[in-house]
């Protein structure tokens, strides 16, 4: 539809427009760098990316070894704190201002040190009321920041990162889900499970060693269907059960939380599955 005169917008021409506006499509949110300035720009970049904490540039201080990261998608934000997954509603203005809040995590107990600098971040999470996004125009994701800013000298920058590159790959299993807790390998053993490229899985459980295929689409993560030998072991005690734990919780995988060095699936409810580390 071609451009219209000023000198010709008379109000039956105005409802004219607007109705064949709505038949076309039109969209006041699209996410469009020329439609308009301000959020929807912001929003298309934070969106767009996964983003893990740059400890030494924010405020809350050391945050262990678990790479603290966070994913928006529409309202809702998600991610992996120091030690549990994350998930809580997400509102952006046009001003940049934000709202992060009702922040739920799952129940994994967590070491003294890990569980302070959880504590740090949910709360500055909470408290940022401000977000920058600076998109290197190259293309090198690891040079995009997203800088979170709140009241109190409150601050978490974020570098950008690529999940589907960094799943590929294999991982330590560090936990698996055992009923309501999340319990950590047998020792003496050292599971692993490998994400090849093509949709290839392979599992090592320190009994039966078996595979599947596997399927990721943004944070969405199929596995299966999975087989594996069937023979019986009882050194060292418990690895049986292992075995049966970790091919049920790749059974239930349904997304996957990841960042450099750290992998957490989740079941469809949101809890964690299997924990690894690369």
């Amino acid at each position: 539809m071609g451009p219209v005169r000023r000198s010709l917008l008379l109000p039956g021409l105005l409802a004219l427009v607007g109705v064949l506006a709505a038949g076309c499509g039109w969209n006041d949110d699209v996410d469009s760098r020329a439609a308009t300035q301000g959020v929807p720009a912001t929003r298309a970049d934070v969106e767009a990316r996964d983003w893990v904490l740059v400890p030494d540039d924010s405020s809350i201080g050391p945050v262990g070894d678990t790479a603290v990261t966070l994913s928006v998608d529409g309202d809702r934000v998600s991610g992996q704190a120091p030690c549990n997954t994350y998930t809580g509603s997400f509102s952006l203005e046009r001003d940049g201002s934000v709202d992060i809040d009702r922040l739920a995590l799952t129940r994994k107990a967590c070491p003294g040190p890990a569980d302070t600098a959880e504590t740090a971040f949910v709360e500055a999470l909470e408290a940022a009321d401000h977000v920058t996004v600076t998109v290197d125009e190259e293309g090198r994701d690891d040079h995009d920041r997203l800088v979170l800013t709140g009241p109190g000298g409150v601050r978490l920058a974020f570098r950008s990162y690529d999940a589907a590159d960094l799943l590929a790959g294999t991982w330590t299993i560090t936990g698996v889900a055992t009923g309501d807790a999340v319990a950590s390998v047998v020792a003496g053993t050292e599971p692993t499970v490998a994400f090849r490229d093509g949709g290839d899985l392979r599992v090592i459980t320190g009994c039966n060693d078996g595979g599947g295929g596997w399927e990721l689409d943004g944070h969405d993560l199929s596995i299966g269907p999975l087989v594996h030998t069937m023979k019986a072991c009882s050194d060292p005690e418990g690895v049986m059960e292992q075995e049966t734990a970790i091919y049920e919780a790749l059974d239930s995988a349904a997304r996957v939380e990841i960042a450099p060095g750290s992998l957490t699936i989740l079941d469809d409810a949101g809890h964690i599955a299997l924990t690894a580390t690369s």
